[in-house]
């Protein structure tokens, strides 16, 4: 049976889509510090403008060289393509603690960044979940904002003098307030990565337990319709039988019906046949070297009686082409081929093989017809009135088994051109 499913072939894991999703979360952050980091740059001079003290001039000095190294760092990263979360943590903790030497030169625990200090946290824990990167940052967080407080308490000013100092207490409260927010945070990013990744569970199982039963499914419609197709096989072939009897005594009208009834019960058996040899399994490939040229010359004689019975003329294009392929099989696609281009010609037109040499080979059936819908039907798919639509299928199917390709494209003029790329001759 031909494989009808693996629907599964490629498709990501929960992995892989958490690190999609958190890639795209991590681009998110690097643009916002690569536009805000300019911004946090010109405030750390307007501070030490402001109070040109030695201290906070070398403090933002600093603040300013590290943060323009992490920005680029970034930024080399974005323009190469985002690594992935393993490239995060580092870069993230060094940006937390650049944030926190910002407070420390905007004023300490009464700079007004202080109320900003919580947010970095909630990215990190999304991203990180429970870790050591994690514990490290909310950690050197904290103590930095009791540092500050301990400094407050000291009688070390750090406020500038613009903005004033407030009470110990009023830092007292501050600080137990950010300690509170920042375990919030944790908790708030991790229940959210957990969310994140409980709907990523439950979407992949869904897309499982579907894929297993359209693969179940699909499996059993090929075996009932295969079932089908060979127990219709016997009685066509009595009708047929019969048919040929009570030709032989048939003359005039009565035998013309006749006629028309034996074709149609050809053309059911030629149905039959190639929804059969869709639903087996592909026989090995016999490969040998083909002459395309007189392959394409058998071809057109096996379909002459049907273009000559729709007024269509076969043209067998002169371009000696060797390849490796199975005869049997390639002469079954290229017939496929032609009489589809035959259908889908006026009459008085020409239908043309032609092969060109070269590695690949290229194999083209050429017609004049209507050309290709807009827009294009899926690959396989019929767009004649009548016939299966299986006839392009099976070609695909032998063609891929060449390891070649199949493509229909438009025809300049107007038409069809049917392409059959194949390994030449020399190929592996």
């Amino acid at each position: 049976m031909v494989r009808f499913g693996a629907m599964a072939d490629g498709l990501p894991d929960l992995d892989s889509l958490q690190r999609d999703a958190m890639a795209g979360l991590l681009e998110t952050i690097v643009l916002v510090r690569i536009i805000v980091g300019p911004l946090l740059a010109t405030m750390m001079l307007l501070v030490a403008w402001l109070d040109p003290r030695p201290w906070r001039i070398g403090l933002a000095l600093v603040l300013i060289a590290a943060l323009v190294a992490v920005t680029t760092v970034e930024y080399v990263r974005f323009r190469k393509g985002w690594s992935g979360p393993r490239a995060f943590p580092g870069n993230a903790i060094a940006m937390v603690f650049i944030q926190l030497a910002g407070v420390a030169v905007t004023g300490g625990i009464d700079s007004p960044l202080v109320v900003v200090v919580p947010v970095a946290i909630v990215p990190l824990a999304i991203v990180l979940g429970p870790s050591w990167w994690l514990g490290a940052a909310v950690v050197g967080q904290i103590a930095t904002i009791w540092t500050f407080v301990a400094i407050r308490t000291s009688g070390v000013g750090l406020a500038l003098p613009q903005l004033g100092e407030g009470t110990i207490a009023h830092a007292i409260w501050t600080a137990i307030a950010l300690t509170i927010v920042l375990l919030g945070a944790i908790t708030l990013g991790s229940k959210i990565r957990r969310a994140v990744t409980l709907q990523f569970r439950q979407a992949l199982a869904a897309r499982d337990s579907e894929r297993v039963a359209h693969e179940e499914h699909v499996r059993e419609l090929a075996a009932l319709s295969g079932e089908i197709a060979h127990e219709l096989k016997n009685p066509l072939a009595s009708i047929k039988g019969l048919a040929a009897l009570l030709a032989k005594d048939l003359q005039g009208k009565p035998a013309e019906r006749m006629s028309v009834l034996r074709s149609e019960v050809d053309r059911m058996e030629e149905t039959l046949d190639s929804f059969l040899t869709f639903s087996r399994p592909l026989v090995p490939l016999a490969q040998t070297i083909v002459d395309a040229q007189q392959l394409a010359e058998e071809v057109a004689s096996l379909c002459e009686g049907l273009a000559l019975g729709r007024g269509v003329s076969i043209q067998v294009a002169e371009g000696p082409a060797r390849l490796r392929a199975d005869r049997r099989k390639l002469r079954q696609v290229l017939v496929n081929l032609v009489q589809n281009a035959i259908e889908a010609s006026s009459p008085g037109s020409a239908v043309t093989l032609r092969a060109v040499a070269g590695d690949p080979v290229v194999l083209e059936v050429l017609d004049r017809g209507a050309g290709l819908p807009e827009p294009a039907p899926p690959s396989g798919v019929s767009t004649k009135e009548r016939g299966s639509g299986l006839g392009l299928t099976i070609a695909r199917v032998l063609v891929g088994q060449h390891t070649g390709t199949l493509d229909l494209a438009p025809r300049p003029g107007g038409g069809t051109v049917a392409r059959v790329t194949l390994p030449a001759a020399g190929a592996p």
